[in-house]
């Protein structure tokens, strides 16, 4: 009895490991740097200091994607206090794709202040070159039909109504 007792805790730590260890980030570490050296090209464009990778931020944002892909690949944004990005493509896609979609709003941003109504036009980009955000982590998950869906979570969070994204230089 005692011996089935430690072997039933000893199988239930290793599920329990094996299934958190899932929420790590699906992106190999080339897709990890592309994505910082993405962001980060934007970021040189508008004078403002890089990005690091953050594994907290990774491992948060690959568990929304996990769930939005067993939901129904639908784009909603979690309820986190960080930033976040989400992109949905019907194909495979690549870091620069995905990056460079986002930052695509610059053409929609003239230099203002982000307000209740224009920040749908360029919130994404505002997000990747928000000056005081330090820290980026995503995510990827396949969608039952073979579509996938990217989350990027940004800390500290930008897009604050009423600020300005970065200062100009």
């Amino acid at each position: 009895m005692k011996t089935s007792i430690i072997s039933f805790i000893s199988l239930l730590i290793v599920v329990i490991f094996s299934s958190s260890a899932n929420e790590d980030s699906q992106l190999t570490a080339n897709e990890q740097a592309e994505i910082i050296s993405i962001h980060n090209k934007w970021r040189a464009e508008v004078g403002i200091a890089g990005l690091q990778w953050s594994k907290e931020l990774a491992s948060e944002a690959q568990k929304w994607a996990n769930y939005l892909a067993k939901s129904g690949c639908q784009l909603k944004h979690s309820s986190s206090k960080n930033g976040e990005n989400i992109y949905w493509s019907s194909m495979e896609s690549t870091p620069d794709e995905v990056v460079n979609d986002w930052a695509t709003e610059k053409k929609e941003y003239k230099g203002e202040k982000i307000s209740v109504s224009n920040y749908e036009k360029f919130g994404h980009y505002t997000q990747v070159v928000w000056e005081n955000t330090k820290f980026v982590g995503c995510g990827k998950a396949k969608c039952k039909d073979g579509e996938e869906i990217w989350v990027c979570n940004y800390s500290p969070a930008g897009n604050y109504i009423g600020e300005y994204p970065y200062k100009k230089k």
